[in-house]
């Protein structure tokens, strides 16, 4: 569907193909009344080649182009999400493989190493070969971004750490997970539409979660702190949780997802390395590879590197990454009801593997409810949702700079646009950029 005046009109309505995949589209152009009278259609016919119309309507700024995207979430998302879901779910047990002697803030630093190492050559192979690597380096936003996601990640789990030494691994858990609750708020303060579907599914979850938590078998604490200390602290993670979560979706859409993947888990493994270093939770480790050195995850045993592989390869690589690649398809707030779900499928796992029991009638209430909460949240985030997006800035800069590989101003658009890579002739001389698909 294209809309004009005049004979500027001409080939606009194949301008609709101007996005591939993911869902309908439409342009609309307008096109100025002073501009008619500069450009009547004699001229317009005339100067149709070579883009000769379109550069003075995008130099006279009369063309505005409109894109309206019906967004829904395709099954490569479902399988994405549900993939992670349990692949993350699988940390607990390879936790549970690893040997007495480090921290719990020991074996975080030693998860970001192994990620770290593991995904660098995936980055390095970005940077040589994507263009949109390499492009979005260069913008200090993306930096802030990358620091910022880093932070809370390593925040997050910090918080979870330290919680320990004053509650129950079931009330740390539980608030640590308080994520969906902060992002709840922050739509209701921000001004932004909240569905019913979401806030319904998202308390329902919530108390479902709770459920399963408080029904875990009792534990004593590490330490002599006040439950409420540390009830708190693991609150202030779920903080870390959403800043995260915030972080790397406003990042997909600037860079492909292995590659910020890599970038969040570096920075994060400098921030936990100088966390370790400087014994602010606990005694500083030596800098060696024994057993609870600062680098103990590379000896070649089978609690060590075999772990630290699989963590960083499936829980983490498979998990975690997933997660990330998921804010794709789905808003931030989903991911972290999702995430709730964890202990459900880690039961699941343990069962089907008979490494645990099965739950009791509380527990099964209780993942029931959250189950049921998780799927309202889901629902409503799998709903085809209509944007409207004002593409004219970004239709300019291909045209007037067609050797460009990546759209300077795709930061500026809510939906990824990816990489303007050609130019395709339209008919009447009408040149626009073109794109294999819209990610």
């Amino acid at each position: 569907q294209a809309r004009s005046r005049g004979a500027a009109a001409a080939g606009a309505e194949e301008f609709g193909g101007w996005v591939g995949g993911g869902g309908d589209s439409t342009a609309a152009f307008s096109v100025c009344s002073d501009f008619e009278d500069s450009y009547p259609p004699e001229r317009l016919r005339a100067e149709g080649g070579e883009g000769g119309l379109v550069e003075p309507l995008l130099a006279a700024r009369a063309v505005e182009v409109e894109v309206i995207v019906t967004r829904t979430v395709p099954l490569i998302g479902w399988a994405i999400i549900f993939s992670a879901l349990f692949a993350s779910a699988s940390f607990g047990f390879a936790f549970g493989f690893i040997g007495p002697g480090p921290s719990g803030v020991l074996i975080l630093a030693w998860r970001y190493q192994a990620v770290s190492v593991m995904f660098f050559p995936l980055v390095l192979l970005a940077l040589l070969t994507d263009p949109r690597a390499k492009s979005s380096l260069a913008d200090r936003e993306v930096w802030v971004q990358l620091l910022t996601a880093a932070a809370g990640s390593c925040f997050q789990s910090s918080c979870f750490c330290l919680a320990l030494a004053s509650t129950t691994p079931a009330n740390a858990c539980m608030f640590n997970n308080l994520t969906p609750v902060l992002l709840l708020a922050k739509k209701v303060f921000g001004g932004l539409p909240l569905e019913t579907l979401e806030l319904v599914g998202a308390t329902v979850a919530l108390l479902g979660g709770m459920v399963v938590a408080l029904s875990a078998p009792p534990a004593t604490t590490a330490g002599a702190g006040s439950p409420m200390v540390g009830n708190g602290i693991a609150l202030m993670g779920s903080a870390g949780a959403a800043v995260y979560l915030l972080s790397n979706a406003q990042l997909r859409t600037q860079m492909p997802a292995h590659f910020q993947f890599g970038l969040v888990n570096l920075l994060a493994a400098i921030f936990a390395f100088l966390l370790v270093v400087s014994g602010l939770l606990g005694p500083c480790p030596p800098f060696d590879a024994s057993r609870a050195g600062l680098f103990g995850w590379v000896r070649l045993e089978g609690d060590r590197l075999l772990v630290a592989g699989y963590i960083a390869l499936v829980a983490d690589g498979v998990g975690a990454m997933g997660f990330l690649a998921c804010l794709k398809y789905f808003p931030p707030l989903t991911i972290s009801v999702v995430i709730l779900l964890m202990p459900i499928a880690s039961t699941l796992e343990g069962v089907v593997s008979g490494l645990k029991q099965a739950p009791d009638a509380l527990s099964t209430v209780g993942a029931l409810t959250l189950m049921c909460g998780t799927f309202s949240v889901v629902l409503a985030a799998s709903d085809a949702r209509t944007e409207k997006i004002d593409a004219t800035a970004a239709l300019s800069d291909p045209v007037q700079a067609a050797a460009a590989p990546t759209l300077p101003s795709a930061d500026k658009l809510p939906v990824d646009i990816g990489n303007w890579s050609s130019t395709k002739r339209k008919p009447h001389g009408l040149e626009v950029a073109a794109k294999s698909g819209m990610r």
